[in-house]
């Protein structure tokens, strides 16, 4: 069983707003939510990320991949702690 983690975007009027999800991989362009750990809100002043860590940590010891997307983006903002 594969899982994988993306960014999934959501309608905002105003601003960007992706939802961090991890989804089951059954077949080739074919994917099932499982769960939601977090968004990320990209406004023209600041960004902002919301994310449950303990679940982020859950899914990758069961073996979750990160989209590259996701990989760059924690990257940048653990950089920042």
């Amino acid at each position: 069983m594969r899982f994988l983690i993306k960014l999934v975007a959501t309608k905002s009027c105003k601003f960007l707003v992706y939802r961090l999800e991890v989804f089951k991989v059954l077949h080739k362009g074919n994917s099932a939510l499982v769960d939601k750990i977090g968004y990320y809100i990209m406004d023209n002043s600041n960004k902002i990320i919301s994310l449950n860590l303990q679940k982020l940590g859950f899914w990758l010891n069961k073996g979750a991949f990160l989209n590259l997307s996701i990989f760059r983006l924690l990257k940048k903002f653990i950089a920042k702690i």
